[in-house]
């Protein structure tokens, strides 16, 4: 098992690209912009976990810093919880993931340490889905549909997964709008009552 080193701190930013496909295989390709405080660990390698959820499965894992892509190895002893590690250094360091999985959650490799605080574009995420069809829901919450299939989600904080929920048609409604417009009818509701009780006569 490799150990995951909590103590370090430091700043990141990660930015993610998902192709989904029509037959639910999703390509990724996970960057990451890293600053430790201080000096790096002293085995020169900090630690990545991923959580394997609604049985999705990571494939064909590989990782960039610079150099070209090369094979990197995930320790499934401690399954659904996986850990890899990749070197890293003083300053700043770029490391960029790539790996496959099937289904509509995607798992995100997240660093064992504890960002200096939690802002908006600490992660960031493209989402293209298949031509034709549409996001329903996604959680976290909070995608934005940009040109064609392709949507963003941004957050203050590295998610351990994304999970989508994707049709092949647009909803008449979806569960947010469904929610906004039941509190939009109990108010007009109850308007209603207290208009209705001002004019009875008395």
């Amino acid at each position: 098992m490799l150990l995951l080193l909590f103590a370090l701190s430091g700043d990141v930013e990660a930015h993610l690209f998902a192709k989904i496909e029509a037959n639910r295989t999703i390509s990724v390709e996970l960057a990451y912009e890293l600053t430790l405080d201080g000096a790096p660990p002293a085995t020169g390698e900090l630690a990545f976990t991923l959580l394997e959820m609604d049985g999705a499965r990571i494939e064909n894992l590989l990782v960039e810093q610079g150099q070209g892509r090369a094979p990197l190895r995930l320790d499934r002893s401690g399954a659904p919880k996986l850990e890899t590690a990749v070197p890293v250094g003083p300053g700043t360091t770029f490391i960029t993931f790539y790996y496959e999985t099937v289904g509509t959650t995607i798992p995100i490799l997240v660093p064992s340490f504890s960002p200096n605080e939690a802002r908006p574009g600490t992660f960031t995420a493209e989402l293209q889905i298949p031509e034709g069809f549409h996001l329903v829901e996604s959680f976290p919450t909070g995608a934005k549909k940009l040109a064609g299939s392709r949507y963003e989600l941004e957050l203050p904080v590295l998610p351990a997964f994304i999970r989508l929920h994707i049709a092949d048609r647009a909803p008449l409604l979806t569960f947010p709008q469904l929610v906004d417009g039941s509190v939009i009818v109990l108010f007009a509701g109850l308007a209603f009552v207290a208009m209705r009780r001002i004019r009875a006569p008395r």
